[in-house]
C-alpha cells in the first residue's frame, strides 16, 4: 500500500542525491557538507529501497489473496443464480403439468426413452 509513495521518496532523494555532485557545486568550503549529505542521501535510498522490497512481496500476496476470495465470491453468486434459476423452471413445469406428480411421470418417460 505504501510501495507507490515510497518508490516516489526514492526518486526524490536520488534526484538530490545527483543536484549534490561535486562536480555540480565546486565550492571547497562545501565540500566536506556535500559529501556527507550524499553519504546520507545514498543510505536513505537504500534504506527505503530494502523496505520496498520487503513489502512488495506481501502486497503481491495480499492482491493475489484479494483476487482468489473475488473469484469465489463470484462463482458462489453464479451458482446460486444457477440454483434458484432451475428451481424456478421446476416449478413453472409443474405448473405447466398440472402438480408434481404429471411432472414426475412426464420426467420418468424422458428417461425411459
Amino acid at each position: 500500500m505504501h510501495t507507490l509513495a515510497l518508490l516516489v521518496v526514492t526518486a526524490a532523494l536520488c534526484h538530490l542525491y545527483r543536484y549534490y555532485n561535486n562536480e555540480n557545486h565546486p565550492n571547497i568550503i562545501l565540500h566536506k557538507l556535500h559529501k556527507r549529505l550524499r553519504v546520507c542521501l545514498g543510505m536513505a535510498i537504500i534504506g527505503t529501497l530494502v523496505s520496498v522490497s520487503y513489502t512488495i512481496p506481501a502486497e503481491m500476496g495480499r492482491m493475489v489473496r484479494s483476487v482468489q476470495a473475488n473469484q469465489v465470491a463470484l462463482a458462489a453468486k453464479r451458482q446460486e443464480a444457477r440454483q434458484a434459476s432451475e428451481i424456478k423452471h421446476v416449478r413453472q413445469m409443474i405448473d405447466v403439468f398440472g402438480g408434481a406428480d404429471n411432472y414426475l411421470a412426464y420426467l420418468q418417460r424422458q428417461t425411459s426413452q
